[in-house]
């Protein structure tokens, strides 16, 4: 029973954006932080700079064991912020890097981000059997996370990006069984000794 309540210790990572970029980078892009027009308050606004993919990088202080968010989710909004269509199928692609090797998971559906001018939340389970067998031995230690921002076959399209977050608390389902899971074993207990 421990087990199944020690994820909840570690606290969230939790990026929103409002003030400034919180040291995250792009790559083959150029990153500016934008003040207003988030999903609620600030964002990362990232322009194609060239031909190969646009990646945000995460900073250091995302880095580490990431070992309590197994079962947990990984989450971020995103912003089609161009007249550009999503015909590149690469946007939302994440890849989280460790000592143990990389796992890498299409986290957002294809033709993401819509030109629909909204931001769209992005969300996957930490789970094996999403991300791959080694996932566990990844999150063990964590040396770097990208995040996939083209989405346009071509060097002319502007991506928004919002509150990354990744929790450790599992999904309300994972409590409905544990409770319901504790109630048989007392029932249980109870018939063996009446």
């Amino acid at each position: 029973m421990a087990a199944a309540f020690s994820a909840s210790a570690q606290a969230d990572l939790n990026y929103s954006f409002d003030t400034d970029a919180q040291g995250w980078t792009a790559t083959d892009g150029v990153l500016s932080h934008v003040a207003s027009g988030g999903n609620s308050g600030g964002f990362l606004s990232i322009h194609d700079g060239n031909d190969a993919s646009m990646l945000a990088i995460a900073p250091g202080s995302a880095l580490g064991s990431w070992s309590s968010y197994l079962g947990g989710t990984l989450s971020f909004d995103g912003l089609n912020l161009s007249a550009e269509s999503a015909d590149w199928d690469g946007f939302g692609e994440v890849t989280i890097f460790g000592s143990a090797g990389s796992v890498t998971l299409k986290v957002a559906p294809p033709a993401s981000p819509s030109q629909d001018g909204q931001w769209h939340r992005y969300s996957a389970l930490l789970s094996p059997t999403l991300w791959g067998s080694n996932l566990a031995a990844v999150l063990n230690n964590v040396t770097g996370v990208t995040i996939q921002t083209e989405f346009h076959n071509g060097v002319s399209e502007t991506a928004g990006l919002d509150n990354f977050k990744v929790a450790a608390v599992p999904e309300p389902e994972t409590y409905a069984l544990l409770l319901a899971g504790l109630g048989l074993v007392g029932l249980a207990a109870r018939r063996r000794r009446g």
